[in-house]
């Protein structure tokens, strides 16, 4: 699915319309900080900027698809900018927010330059939309204990997977893990196809996928059976 077309009949419905021109204003005030201040400019967070609309199609994709209920709580792990709590907030739903704790836990680390570094960069960005993070490091089959349950969570585009395997049970031992907080959890995976993920979490792959990522749902944990992982 192009991300463009999804747009173009997104906005067509009135809540979305308003969502859209709060995202239209909200980039304005992104790319001014992304002309203005090269030590923002200069950050791998930039590229949230110039593609802001595939990036603001796909999560709206996959909103639509988890059919959350009216004034839901939910959670988006590893939020990058703030684009999905910002959107789910205007929706009239609550959005509390992860990232990684610290430059080297990124996988893509930037050195400092000019004073202020990879998570100075996205803090400045995250601040547009008026979104603040609680730190969150995720480690393979290391259970995570988070303060409270949602009704769905979220995670976009993942790059904590890095260190994962699919032969080790830490794709199943995750994606349980959450469901411990939640019934229903929805992630965009950075793989392309649904061959491309693992064995065990092909099943949960959602139709009308975009043109990149692959998105599953899950509502059940996951049999773990290593053979086949």
């Amino acid at each position: 699915m192009n991300a463009f077309r999804a747009l173009q009949s997104w906005i067509s419905g009135n809540q979305s319309h308003k969502l859209f021109l709060a995202l239209n204003d909200k980039l304005q005030e992104l790319q001014y900080l992304t002309k203005n201040y090269p030590k923002v400019t200069e950050s791998s967070a930039k590229k949230y900027v110039d593609n802001y609309w595939v990036y603001v199609a796909e999560k709206m994709h996959a909103i639509e698809h988890a059919q959350i209920k009216a004034n839901s709580k939910c959670l988006d792990i590893s939020t990058g900018i703030g684009v999905l709590p910002f959107m789910l907030n205007n929706l009239g739903h609550t959005c509390d927010a992860t990232d990684v704790a610290t430059d080297k836990d990124d996988i893509d680390p930037d050195v400092v330059k000019n004073g202020l570094n990879q998570q100075d960069a996205f803090d400045v960005l995250r601040s547009v939309h008026k979104v603040s993070i609680n730190h969150l490091t995720i480690k393979p089959n290391e259970y995570i204990t988070l303060p409270k349950k949602y009704d769905c969570i979220f995670s976009m585009r993942v790059v904590w997977d890095g260190n994962f395997s699919f032969d080790d049970g830490s794709y199943p031992f995750f994606i349980n893990n959450m469901l411990d907080y939640t019934d229903k959890l929805v992630i965009s995976w950075n793989m392309d196809t649904k061959d491309a993920i693992p064995f065990c979490i092909r099943p949960y792959v959602v139709d009308n996928q975009f043109n990149y990522g692959t998105l599953t749902i899950h509502t059940e944990k996951i049999n773990v059976d290593t053979s086949t992982l």
